[in-house]
């Protein structure tokens, strides 16, 4: 299974991989900044599941730039 994830990392070419870490980027921002003006707990709880998902896919995206070896493509932005 790791070999056929390899494969499609192999298939993101560098545009598509920049725009996926800048999204997974601003995903996260936004919901740290919504957080911080929650003011019910149940926005509390969402933002903070909010937060919990976009680190995953930023740090997935990440992950995935630093085994192709495009450290390059993150330093750009």
């Amino acid at each position: 299974m790791k070999e056929n994830n390899n494969e499609n990392f192999n298939n993101i070419d560098n545009n598509e991989l920049i725009k996926n870490f800048n999204q997974a980027k601003k995903d996260l921002k936004w919901a740290e900044n919504n957080y911080q003006f929650a003011q019910s707990v149940e926005a509390i709880d969402y933002y903070i599941y909010q937060i919990k998902a976009s680190q995953a896919k930023f740090d997935n995206i990440l992950k995935q730039i630093k085994q192709l070896g495009k450290v390059d493509v993150v330093q750009e932005n």
